[in-house]
C-alpha cells in the first residue's frame, strides 16, 4: 500500500531537492511537496495501527501488572 503511493509520488515529483541555503554542510531537502505528502502518508499509517485493539494478552498483563504493583 505504502511503497505503491510512494512510487506514484516518486513518479509525479521525481523527488526534488532544494538547496539549503541558510548553512554551510547542511546539503539538500526534499520539495516541501514531497515531504508533505510523505508525512501525511506516515500519519495515515500510524493512525490505522493506533485504532487497533489492544490484543487480550496484553490487556492481561497489564492486568496482572497493575495488580502487583498494588500489593507490593
Amino acid at each position: 500500500m505504502m511503497s505503491q503511493g510512494l512510487g506514484v509520488m516518486a513518479d509525479n515529483f521525481k523527488l526534488r531537492t532544494v538547496r539549503d541555503d541558510k548553512g554551510a554542510g547542511k546539503g539538500r531537502k526534499l520539495d516541501p511537496q514531497v515531504r508533505d505528502h510523505i508525512g501525511n502518508s506516515l500519519k495515515t499509517i500510524y493512525q490505522q495501527v493506533a485504532d487497533e485493539p489492544v490484543p487480550d494478552k496484553f490487556i492481561e498483563l497489564l492486568r496482572q501488572l497493575d495488580e502487583k504493583g498494588r500489593t507490593g
